[in-house]
């Protein structure tokens, strides 16, 4: 690190983008971005592994980070229903903010005032490993500062939230009907 510290500017952001290539080159989010941002965003990205069939949050917990699918599939489950999945998350993919945006709605606070609401902030689904899975976090304390360095690639990330939020509510309580009418069958 003292030989990184003591580099030419230029020559550090060389040195960054080479050693964070493997996971900004795999993240769809981060493709065309500056190499300023990959290179002040990409060391505050924590690795984190998951098996298969393991967990990655569940409904309910409290929203620290965001996650970026580097390697593996990730889906939105239905843990009552045998984890039956009704979303897909392919590598390359970030998750993670529609439960910014879902908490915030649910307290009626404003979007743009979520980071002074954050001890509030909620999963509003559970996720699962389809697969063994790399991911990388990024803290919602490091995601709030990117707001300040990088507001294009901040906006980026919530850009259509809202309608993905939507979305993921329509397909959760439609895929619990449909589960809940086979098990009724079942029973029946």
């Amino acid at each position: 690190n003292q030989f990184v510290t003591e580099l030419p500017h230029k020559l550090k952001l060389e040195v960054s983008l080479f050693i964070h290539e493997y996971s900004y080159k795999r993240i769809h989010c981060f493709r065309g971005r500056s190499s300023a941002f990959i290179s002040y965003v990409c060391p505050l990205l924590r690795p984190r592994p998951f098996p298969e069939n393991q967990y990655v949050f569940f409904e309910g917990d409290d929203v620290t980070s965001i996650y970026f699918l580097i390697k593996g599939k990730c889906g939105f489950v239905l843990p009552k229903y045998k984890n039956t999945a009704y979303i897909e998350i392919p590598h390359g993919s970030h998750f993670g903010i529609i439960d910014i945006v879902g908490s915030i709605l649910k307290t009626q606070y404003e979007l743009d005032n979520w980071f002074t609401h954050k001890d509030q902030l909620q999963r509003q689904f559970t996720v699962m490993a389809m697969c063994k899975c790399d991911t990388m976090l990024l803290s919602i304390s490091d995601l709030y500062r990117m707001k300040q360095e990088f507001l294009e690639a901040y906006e980026k990330l919530f850009n259509d939230s809202y309608s993905r939020l939507r979305r993921a509510l329509t397909l959760k309580l439609k895929a619990m009907k449909i589960c809940q009418d086979v098990e009724d069958d079942i029973k029946s």
